[in-house]
């Protein structure tokens, strides 16, 4: 569960932001260096003029840039929950690891939990901007 969403627009710029209910694991570097390294923390950074996405996963110190032109959360989003590997540009040596199953979804462990975050921290924002509407 998040203990945390949250969301900045700058320009062309989208970042997204989530602190799972276990931010920060190791309180006392949080306090001293701010280090995200082996942190419940996720980011992902749109570049929506030029469709770029990079996700950084602290827990796993992993980073991955996604190659298919992302203009709009719900095309990621979908992307993620079906089938991610095709679209990636980089990622870390442990996203080779994937594997298909009998019935041809892509499974890896650390993609698998990226795609839980992004999941959980879709719907987050999604409750939000509603209640937000709700209350205007």
């Amino acid at each position: 569960m998040a203990k945390k969403v949250t969301m900045t627009i700058s320009g062309e710029m989208i970042l997204i932001e989530y602190y799972g209910e276990n931010f920060p694991l190791h309180p006392q570097e949080w306090k001293d260096y701010h280090s995200f390294w082996q942190e419940d923390y996720v980011r992902f950074h749109f570049q929506t003029d030029i469709g770029t996405l990079t996700i950084y996963d602290g827990n796993y110190d992993l980073t991955l840039l996604w190659g298919e032109p992302v203009h709009r959360i719900e095309k990621l989003y979908h992307q993620l929950l079906t089938d991610p590997i095709p679209v990636m540009v980089y990622g870390d040596e442990r996203f080779q690891e994937a594997y298909r199953t009998e019935n041809g979804q892509t499974k890896n462990l650390y993609l698998e939990h990226v795609c839980n975050v992004c999941k959980e921290a879709y719907e987050v924002l999604f409750k939000q901007i509603n209640q937000k509407e709700r209350n205007t």
